[in-house]
């Protein structure tokens, strides 16, 4: 009598075991089928591994074949049956695959990237019902035999070829296929979010402070869906690879396609509390709301690595498979400002002078650099138990913990107590006690915070605009600056970034000379708040040096562009540094890809520890050198260069702002007002010339092209001169609100101004850029006019200014030294130049030190100049009208000696910004 329960599952288990009863008798390449565990595992419809596997070796770490097992009611060329058998054999990186509906088999063998059939077995094909599969078991287990005669030949013949799987589940990104599909996830924690407001709470927290690093995600739940999945998945990769290591572990080879979420969670307590790393199986966010379909994948993969008899594979082997699977899941879920794994092992060769002391990482993330501070130690013959004794970090969030204690999980690490705790940084005190768990005996175990040694960490990139919302109490540090300094006054300029704050709390757990290495944006190098930053920055460390890279962004999926500091704890906080005080600029000459080879990483950190050139460009400055150049207003991006020039020039320039008004171009607040377009009716003389952009603009004149209103005018004085058409105009927008649902009439109103009025006198003549490209000038207006916000305008004080002078001066290698020397590069290469900056520190030649022909000689080798467009700059210094025009400006100042190193110095400044694309 036939089965009554007879189906694909239980049928693929008999089969498996006819194999293995086959194939025990020989000695061929097929030693042993597998896939029990994956099919009780697995319900059909998300079966993510195949039904049967066929393998090379006793350990069934070598796979030969995938088989797909479905009863005679499915066709054997069914579409989908051929898709999902496909799918799974590329998944293991396997180059065939066999179905079989019992009535028929099939074997698809991969031929230049396609499978095609390869043979066929049809001596079943009377067979066409379920019951009759059962009923003529010998017939069926006649077939197999056969099948298997025939493998064999194919697989001695090398038709069909093996795979480690090991390798496969890496090469293949098992962790993108699991994880790929977060829609369901998200569906599941947005319905929760609607009835439970806790859970919604701490999504929204989290998300305030971290959605910067996750932009590429379209919202917060879309974030916490991929992390919890990437925390199941991870939880029960690191299990797996704990059963080496103890035997509590191997219980997860009783997971199954019944094991719930809460069962696995109570699993992973009773885990927890027997060993440490308690912040791989921490509770996250959301993490109950896994969809079933992603959890029976997960229990699946669980399966199929209980299968693997992991316990016989070298442990060196093992590690590096799981630490590639859990790579994978990092680069997964990482923000776009994780700390690549180069950047992170040159801070630690930087900062630790001596590798017997305590490091600590309070913005650990993806643990990436404690990481890199444990290979250091461990190079340098540490053993682990004193290596991880030195070795702390914390984070705000329980995420990064989990990330951070899986990167320090090594074969010497189980067992040892890992320094891993949740905190934020304004809350971290010396002292202060945090539980940990002994792994050896499943007790808690307390430990005072130390004072460090050393600190290393990526800083999180948070600008002022968000700092309320995710840091609201970050300015509490305030109040200890002003003890320390004994000046109640003292403050924090409220458009830093985060990173103007929290040097200060890392300085207050540093020990006496203690050192500190971070990564940030490079925004402090070229901004007022960043001369504010430096300044107090200098009274609590020395800056020793800042590092930044010559070729290439650090972080490829980021627009930001970062530098290293490496600090230098005072004892107590200075007025002022002594005047020979050194710090060093660095410009690592190396893209990121390059130093990845430790080699070249080595040499990098060594050049830089010891100041020499070569595969870094290093400038070294007293304090006080770096003082006067910034009284002639260089900012300190130009401190990478070599400005050993500057001293033979700097009386020969005068401020900009001498002869012209310096200010960002007119914002009145309503562009659809006062930037009119279309048959608008103004009256003629309402109306000036506007330049909204320099797009167009491809030479060094300017021709505005649009139209600004522009009245002084009462509504009476209006409709006594029958100005009909500006009168609609302006009832037009009478009553219309702004994007705030604000009126336009409260929003535009200012002091001496009707709400309607933009006056004339802020036309400009000369133009300059917010954010330079690969073309830098200053343009001239062919006819006095506004310019956009977007534009930095110079209007003449008065008649007496030489603006055709000017013009040409502000556009030698000089003028343009100064523009790139005051802005800093930002992701995709643009110059970010602040309007306030340049007005208070654009320098430029003086022309009262030139005799009138002097002068017009200047003035004529310009206008070549100004008849053609202006190239990219490299190609622009090969123009001989070009080096014709700079060798007359060099002539009639006096320094010709100076030209080359100011062309050099230019170039420099330009190609280190414009590499990053």
């Amino acid at each position: 009598m036939a089965k009554a329960n007879l189906n694909e599952r239980s049928w693929a288990i008999d089969v498996i075991s006819e194999i293995n009863l086959i194939v025990r008798k020989r000695n061929r390449n097929i030693r042993h089928a597998g896939g029990e565990r994956t099919i009780k595992a697995s319900k059909q419809s998300a079966s993510l591994f195949p039904d049967v596997l066929l393998f090379q070796d006793d350990q069934n770490l070598r796979v030969l074949q995938g088989w797909e097992l479905k009863m005679p009611d499915t066709n054997i060329g069914d579409e989908d049956l051929l898709e999902n058998a496909e799918k799974k054999a590329r998944l293991l990186g396997l180059n065939s695959f066999l179905v079989w509906n019992f009535s028929k088999a099939a074997l698809y063998v991969l031929e230049e990237n396609s499978f095609v059939l390869k043979k066929e077995w049809d001596e079943l094909s009377d067979i066409k019902t379920r019951k009759e599969v059962d009923d003529n078991k010998s017939r069926w287990k006649a077939q197999l035999k056969t099948i298997i005669d025939d493998l064999e030949d194919f697989f001695h013949d090398g038709v069909i070829k093996s795979q480690e799987i090991l390798h496969s589940l890496t090469e293949n990104n098992i962790v993108d296929i699991i994880t790929g599909n977060i829609a369901l996830v998200k569906e599941n924690i947005d319905r929760e979010r609607r009835s439970n407001s806790i859970l919604d709470a701490e999504i929204s927290e989290w998300w305030d402070s971290i959605k910067l690093e996750y932009s590429s995600e379209p919202d917060a739940s879309s974030a916490v869906a991929k992390i919890v999945l990437i925390t199941w998945v991870n939880r029960v990769l690191f299990t797996h690879y704990l059963k080496k290591f103890t035997n509590k572990a191997k219980e997860i080879d009783l997971f199954n396609e019944s094991t719930s979420v809460s069962d696995a969670k109570l699993f992973f307590n009773e885990l927890t509390s027997e060993n440490d790393f308690l912040n791989v199986y921490a509770p996250v966010i959301g993490e109950d709301q896994i969809d079933d379909a992603a959890w029976q994948h997960i229990i699946q993969l669980s399966a199929f690595l209980s299968d693997l008899k992991l316990e016989n594979i070298d442990q060196g082997v093992l590690q590096q498979f799981f630490e590639t699977l859990l790579l994978d899941s990092k680069r997964k879920t990482a923000g776009q400002y994780a700390t690549p794994y180069p950047i992170a092992s040159l801070m630690a060769k930087l900062v630790i002078h001596d590798k017997n002391k305590t490091v600590f990482d309070p913005f650990c993330g993806t643990g990436t650099i404690l990481r890199a501070v444990y290979d250091l130690k461990d190079k340098a013959g540490i053993n682990a138990k004193n290596n991880l004794d030195g070795i702390w970090g914390s984070d705000k969030f329980s995420f990064p913990l989990h990330m951070t204690t899986l990167s320090l999980a090594k074969p010497s690490s189980v067992g040892e107590v890992l320094n891993i705790f949740k905190s934020d940084v304004k809350d971290l005190k010396t002292g202060k006690a945090y539980n940990f768990i002994d792994p050896n005996t499943g007790t808690d175990v307390s430990k005072p915070l130390p004072t460090f040694d050393y600190i290393i960490s990526n800083l999180p990139f948070i600008g002022s605009a968000n700092i309320s919302k995710s840091n609201p109490q970050i300015g509490e540090i305030i109040g200890k600056i002003r003890i320390w300094l004994a000046d109640k006054k003292i403050t924090i300029n409220k458009k830093s970034d985060i990173i103007a704050y929290l040097p200060y709390y890392l300085w207050d757990l540093l020990g006496t000379n203690g050192r500190i290495g971070l990564v940030v944006s490079n925004s402090w190098l070229g901004t007022g708040w960043g001369n504010d930053f430096r300044d107090m920055l200098f009274r609590f460390f020395k800056i020793s040096s800042v590092i930044s890279s010559g070729k290439g962004k650090w972080f490829k999926n980021a627009e930001v562009i970062t530098n290293i500091m490496v600090l230098e704890k005072r004892p107590v906080p200075v007025d002022a540094p002594l005047d020979n005080e050194e710090t060093s600029f660095v410009l690592i000459n190396s893209s990121i890809d390059e130093i990845s080879d430790p080699s070249l990483l080595d040499k990098t950190a060594n050049q830089i520890i010891l100041k020499k050139n070569g595969l870094v460009s290093t400038n070294t400055l007293e304090y006080g050198k770096i003082t006067k150049l910034e009284s002639f207003g260089l900012g300190w991006p130009a401190l990478f260069i070599d400005l050993s020039w500057f001293d033979k020039i700097s009386s020969k320039l005068t401020p900009a702002k001498t002869f012209f008004d310096i200010n960002r171009g007119e914002r009145r607040g309503w562009d659809p007002m006062f930037m009119p377009t279309g048959s608008h009716g103004i009256e003629a003389k309402y109306l000036q010339p506007v330049l909204k952009n320099l797009k167009s603009t491809t030479g060094l004149i300017a021709n505005p092209t649009d139209e600004a209103f522009c009245c002084s005018e009462t509504i009476a004085n209006l409709t006594a001169e029958g100005s009909a058409g500006t009168l609609k105009w302006i009832s037009k927008f009478e009553h219309a609100l702004n994007g705030t649902k604000v009126p336009l009439k409260v929003s535009l109103a200012r002091a001496n101004h009707h709400w309607y009025e933009m006056k004339s006198d802020s036309v400009a003549d000369l133009v300059a850029n917010i954010n330079y490209g690969s073309s830098l000038k200053i343009v001239k207006m062919r006819k006095r006019g506004f310019v956009n916000q977007r534009l930095i305008r110079l209007t003449a004080k008065n008649s007496h200014v030489e603006v055709d002078i000017l013009h040409a001066l502000m556009n030698s290698y000089l003028g343009l030294f100064y523009i790139e020397a005051l802005g800093f590069g930002r992701g995709m290469g643009a110059l970010d130049l602040n309007s306030t900056k340049f007005k208070d520190s654009y320098q430029v030649l003086n022309p009262a030190l030139l005799a009138t022909k002097q002068k017009q000689d200047i003035k004529g080798a310009f206008i070549p100049l100004m008849k053609r467009p202006i190239q990219h700059l490299d190609a622009e210094m090969q123009l001989a009208d070009r080096i014709h025009f700079e060798k007359t400006v060099a002539d009639a100042f006096g320094f010709g000696a100076q030209s080359a190193q100011i062309q050099s110095a230019l170039l420099s400044l330009y190609s280190t910004r414009t590499e990053v694309n």
